[in-house]
Formats: structure tokens, sequence, C-alpha cells
């Protein structure tokens, strides 16, 4: 059941729609972005035989709100029969209602609690896919007077109109070409039974949510996003690995490792330096309890801007090709982050 007090992305909306012998479950998540043309809009695709997702997108305030709507249908024994013509529901028509006015239907409620998990894994994982696919970096909440406020953390949530000032940090917003088929090549290409979104990425947003409050606290959240996500394309591109005992540092990985699986990959000596400026920082912070003076906020902002932008490498070397467009983005976003004198 739902618990309005608890401010999650997804938790508006949990419908069971009851149609003679078969049911669906409905799960809403709200993202934020404007990366679909309204003429896409709104999508429907099926996956795996089990339901289907919809996405649909309105303006609210300074920005689009992007609808993904998440529905797996399951079909009810016969014997619960009785309990549909306690509905006085005929063939053909529907019932929509809430899992709490299921109780009345005990039977059918104990059918709806065994696929509710299931419903709840498939729409989350979606959703970090989709996030992961078209850098919707923000969650959204709706509360029951319809208002959306935005949260990069899920604990802080803000206005959905102070999101133009949020400094988000290579976070592109450009119109996705062929939406529908970018869809569904991501649902057939990624089990959603499986990791969706790389936890590096995961953990490189949580540092970027952070780095207002507790910069320093954020490069070290960040470093971890950049070791996550190095030894994760080396384990992908070469299984057999061991990672020695003690692991070599990220600037052997980056430079020495990882060229070795992948002759394309390349860091140039300005970004090779940088990694260790990166490395030199993140261990004042977590063997002397501080960094120079000289680290402030804006750098830091820059260099997980570069751990984003090394992340974006490693997945166009995974041969996610549409990783090449946020990667030019990000590369040129840190080029201004550089002109600018601190």
């Amino acid at each position: 059941m739902t618990n309005s007090n608890k401010k999650t992305p997804l938790r508006d909306i949990q419908e069971t729609s009851i149609q003679l012998i078969w049911f669906s479950l409905t799960r809403e998540y709200f993202l934020l972005g404007h990366t679909f043309n309204e003429e896409d809009l709104p999508l429907r695709i099926p996956f795996k035989g089990e339901g289907w997702i919809e996405i649909s997108q309105e303006f609210i305030g300074y920005a689009f709100v992007l609808r993904l709507r998440t529905t797996i249908q399951t079909k009810v024994g016969e014997r619960r029969y009785n309990q549909f013509k306690e509905m006085q529901l005929e063939e053909g028509t529907e019932a929509i209602m809430s899992i709490s006015e299921l109780a009345r239907y005990p039977k059918i409620k104990a059918e709806v609690s065994v696929v509710l998990p299931r419903l709840e894994d498939i729409t989350e994982k979606l959703f970090k896919l989709l996030r992961w696919r078209f850098k919707l970096a923000v969650y959204l909440n709706k509360s029951t007077n319809g208002e959306f406020k935005w949260s990069f953390d899920q604990h802080k949530w803000q206005q959905i109109n102070s999101f133009k000032e949020s400094g988000v940090v290579c976070s592109p917003f450009y119109f996705i070409q062929n939406p529908k088929e970018e869809i569904e090549k991501l649902i057939t290409t990624h089990s959603i039974e499986e990791e969706t979104e790389p936890i590096g990425h995961t953990i490189l947003r949580e540092a970027q949510t952070i780095i207002s409050s507790s910069p320093e606290s954020g490069l070290v959240m960040g470093f971890v996003a950049l070791e996550v996500a190095v030894k994760r394309f080396i384990t992908l591109r070469d299984p057999e690995y061991i990672f020695p005992d003690p692991s070599p540092n990220i600037h052997k990985l980056l430079t020495e490792i990882i060229p070795a699986l992948d002759t394309k990959f390349e860091l140039s000596n300005k970004d090779q330096n940088t990694v260790k400026d990166i490395m030199l920082h993140r261990n004042d912070m977590v063997h002397k309890g501080k960094m120079p003076d000289s680290v402030g906020p804006h750098k830091i902002t820059k260099y997980l801007a570069f751990i984003e932008m090394i992340i974006l490498m490693l997945d166009v070397h995974m041969g996610f090709d549409w990783a090449q467009e946020y990667l030019n983005f990000c590369g040129n976003n840190l080029r201004s982050m550089e002109s600018v004198k601190e």
C-alpha cells in the first residue's frame, strides 16, 4: 500500500485494472527532462510478453515532466470468477481500483500481492535504464494536490521552477530521434532481470547531489564511481581477469590495463595528469582529513565533470554508440568550466 509520507520517485499511483479473468497492475515514475518531441508521444511499448510501458509528457513550470507508466497483466484463475461476479463485471468491461479497495475481494487481492513485487522490480529497473540512457538525472514526486517537486537524492525536495538554477553537471537536454525505436532497442539489449543503469553512473549521480553541501565528500564519492566503472569495464572485457592484491591504482588501470584490453582507449597526457590530481586530492581527504585550500568547490565540480567524461568514454568503448553524444557534450561543458577563473 502506498505510504504518502515517503517521498520517492514513484509511489504516486498504484492501481489495479481488473477485467474479466485478467487484471493489470500499474506503476508510475516521473522524470524531469525534455528529451522527446511532442509528436513522438505518448509511446506505448510492449515488453517481455508481460505488459507494456507508456511514456507521456507534460510541461510543468520551467521543465517537461516525463511520465513512465509500467503495466503488468496477469491471468486470474477461473476459480476466482465468483468474485468477478460480485464486482458485477461483464465480459469486456473493466474496473479500476486501488490496492486497498481490493481488500473486499481477498482472493483477488492475494493474486495481486504475488505480482506486485514483480511490478515494483521491473518498474524500478526500467526507470534506471531510461534515466541512464536519456540522462534524466533527477527524481520527481507528485503530491496529492498535483504539484511536482524534484530532488537529486530523494531527501531534499525543491519546487519545480528552481531546477533551472540547480547546476546539473553534464546533463544535456536535446531531442532523441526515433524514441520508440531507441527504447525498444534498450529493453531488448538490456535484460531488466539484471543490472540496468551501471552502478558507476548511480554513484556519480549521488556524488553530484552532495557537491553543494559537501564538495570534499562529493569528490571522494566521485572517485569511487570512477573506480567502480573502470573495474566493471575490465571485468566485462576480460571475465577471467583477476585483480591483484593490492589492486593497481586508478591511473595504472586507465593507462595500462584498459589499453591492453582495448587498443583504441587512450587518455591524453593532460587527462592522465588530471587523474593523478584527483587521486592525490582524494588521498589527502581520506588519509589527512582535508584537501589543500586551492581545491575549492569549483575545482571539485570540474573533477566530477571529468570523472563523468571518463565513465562516458567507457560506455562508448563498451559499444553504446549513443553515449558519444553525451561524451561530446560533457567534453564541451568541461572546457567551458576550465575557462572560468576560480
